[in-house]
């Protein structure tokens, strides 16, 4: 299977396959499930698989950079705190 890498709207990427692109660039220019599906030759249910993967990777991506920006934060309030107890 391939990936495409499609950069999100903050500039951080995500990796999704190439029927999940094509879904993704088809729900971008105002396409419903029904008309994906007749383009692609899917499925509905499929479709909707599709839709759902991309929200998962698309959460997953979103909670790894907040899990990263907490630890940066607690980074830098241990690191003050220890500069207020030498200041």
């Amino acid at each position: 299977m391939t990936g495409t890498i499609i950069k999100l709207h903050n500039a951080d990427t995500c990796a999704f396959s190439q029927l999940e692109a094509e879904v993704l660039g088809r729900i971008s220019e105002g396409g419903d499930i029904a008309s994906i599906s007749a383009e692609l030759g899917l499925a509905e249910p499929i479709v909707m698989e599709y839709i759902q993967s991309i929200m998962r990777k698309v959460r997953t991506r979103d909670a790894e950079r907040m899990t990263g920006l907490a630890d940066i934060r607690t980074l830098l309030e241990e690191g003050l705190s220890q500069e207020e107890d030498h200041g």
